[in-house]
């Protein structure tokens, strides 16, 4: 549901962008009543040798416009626009010319109004589906707190099983039984304690504010970075440098504690 809002959201995002470009674009398909007495916001159409058909250029080999910005449209202006918009040989960068900008805004001449009522209908959708799908997994985090306890109480659970496990692995006959211990006890330990205080975020920040919540955010990501080092390092066999990690992990929990529990 999140992935499918999000979808929707950067497409409304994009089509709206588009869309929202071609505000001020008037099509000389239109009437011209509906263009006469417009003010150009850009150069328009093209000036064209009479005798030779050929459209006139500057020194600098730029087409010379038929109207300047700040130019108002007039009946014969609009006619002669739309007459060069007609010709398939007056080409600027490869195609025709048949909208002019302009500085007026009308809805009802705007070429690209469904593709943005379109864009604001998935806006709509997509914030909808993405607050739905964050208030299931804020209900969800919710219920798995009633029985994980408080913050202190979730990170302190976490350093227990750190500093039982420790002297448990010394005392294992050898490092295959430890790393496969490890593999097993610290990835309960991930997807338990670790999951479950990353979900608490919204509590902490109410209890103690952003700054708060960065410190204690802080020691945290120290201890799930050696957490997570403990367990590959297990996982490949390296059980000297997976133990190591244990107790780095350890120390981080207890600085961890140490910044929850100051007022």
């Amino acid at each position: 549901m999140r992935a499918l809002g999000n979808l929707l959201l950067t497409f409304a995002l994009t089509v709206g962008a588009l869309a929202s470009a071609s505000a001020y674009l008037a099509p000389l398909s239109l009437p011209a009543a509906k263009l006469v007495g417009l003010t150009l916001n850009a150069p328009a159409g093209f000036k064209i040798d009479p005798d030779t058909g050929v459209i006139l250029h500057d020194e600098a080999g730029k087409p010379l416009p038929l109207a300047d910005k700040g130019d108002a449209l007039t009946e014969d202006l609009v006619a002669q626009l739309k007459a060069q918009a007609e010709n398939a040989s007056l080409v600027e960068h490869g195609r025709r010319v048949n909208r002019v900008l302009v500085q007026e805004f009308s809805l009802s001449r705007w070429p690209g109004k469904w593709f943005f009522l379109l864009a604001f209908a998935a806006l709509i959708g997509g914030g909808l589906l993405v607050r739905k799908s964050a208030s299931a997994r804020i209900a969800a985090a919710a219920e798995k707190r009633k029985d994980g306890g408080s913050p202190t109480e979730v990170i302190d659970s976490a350093r227990m099983v750190v500093t039982d496990l420790l002297p448990a692995l010394l005392a294992m006959p050898d490092d295959e039984l430890r790393c496969e211990t490890i593999v097993d006890r610290i990835g309960q330990l991930q997807r338990n304690e670790m999951e479950l205080f990353a979900e608490m975020r919204e509590d902490l920040i109410g209890a103690v504010g952003l700054g708060g919540f960065a410190r204690i955010m802080d020691a945290f990501a120290s201890a799930e970075r050696q957490i997570n080092r403990a367990w590959s390092t297990a996982a490949d066999g390296v059980c000297d440098e997976s133990m190591a990690s244990l107790d780095r992990a350890k120390r981080a929990f207890d600085e961890t504690l140490e910044r929850l529990r100051q007022p």
